[in-house]
C-alpha cells in the first residue's frame, strides 16, 4: 500500500525576503510620488494666488487709487490681504527690479511679450516707409508698468518662486492729472481780461 505524501509545501524564508522587499520599494515610491504631487499642487497653487494678487494690483493702479502711492512705494507685502508671506515690487518705465543681478544675461525667454510696443513699431515703420508725420497731440502717453510677485518656497521645486506680469497703464491712472498743466489750462490769458491793453 502505498504511504500519501504529508509534505507541505512553502514560501521558503529567500522567497519572504524579497516578497518584503518589493513591497517595502512599492510603498516607497509611492509615497515620493504621492509627496511630489502635492509639492507641485502647492507650487500650482501658490503661484495662481501670486497671479490674482499681482492683476489685482494692477488694476488698482489702473483705477487711478495709487497716485499718491506709486512714488513712495515701490516694494512690500500683501499682509493687508491676507497674504503676508507673499512680496511685490514695481518697476515703472525703465526701470529694472532691485533683486536682479546686473551682471547676468537677461532671459529672453521668460521676458514678457511687450505687446504695445511691437505694435507701435510696427505702426512707426509704416508711417516712415509712407511720408505720415505722427500727430504728437493724438497719442495718449502710457505708462509700462512690471509687478513682480515672490510667493514662498518649496522643497523639491527647481523653478523660481516669483512671476512678473507687464502692463501698458495709460499716463494719467498711474501718477495723477498733471497739477501744473491744469492750472496753466485754467488760468485765463491776461489778453483776454476786460480792460487789457489791446496793442494798438
Amino acid at each position: 500500500m502505498r504511504r500519501l505524501s504529508t509534505k507541505v509545501s512553502g514560501f521558503t524564508l529567500a522567497e519572504a525576503a524579497i516578497t518584503i522587499a518589493i513591497v517595502g520599494l512599492s510603498l516607497t515610491f509611492s509615497v515620493k510620488v504621492l509627496k511630489s504631487a502635492t509639492i507641485t499642487a502647492a507650487h500650482t497653487q501658490h503661484r495662481k494666488i501670486a497671479r490674482e494678487l499681482a492683476l489685482q494690483t494692477l488694476g488698482e493702479i489702473a483705477a487711478g487709487q495709487w497716485w499718491e502711492e506709486i512714488e513712495l512705494e515701490h516694494q512690500g507685502s500683501f499682509a493687508e490681504n491676507d497674504y503676508p508671506e507673499y512680496e511685490w515690487e514695481l518697476a515703472l518705465a525703465d526701470e529694472e527690479f532691485p533683486t536682479y543681478d546686473e551682471g547676468a544675461e537677461e532671459d529672453w525667454e521668460q521676458r514678457p511679450f511687450d505687446s504695445l510696443r511691437e505694435k507701435q513699431e510696427r505702426e512707426d515703420d509704416y508711417n516712415r516707409e509712407n511720408g505720415i508725420e505722427e500727430d504728437e497731440e493724438a497719442a495718449e502717453p502710457y505708462e509700462r508698468v512690471r509687478i513682480k510677485v515672490r510667493y514662498p518656497s518649496l522643497p523639491g521645486i527647481d523653478t523660481e518662486n516669483f512671476l512678473v506680469i507687464e502692463r501698458w497703464i495709460p499716463w494719467v491712472q498711474v501718477y495723477g492729472p498733471d497739477e501744473d498743466a491744469e492750472v496753466n489750462e485754467g488760468a485765463l490769458d491776461e489778453s483776454e481780461l476786460p480792460g487789457a491793453p489791446t496793442g494798438n
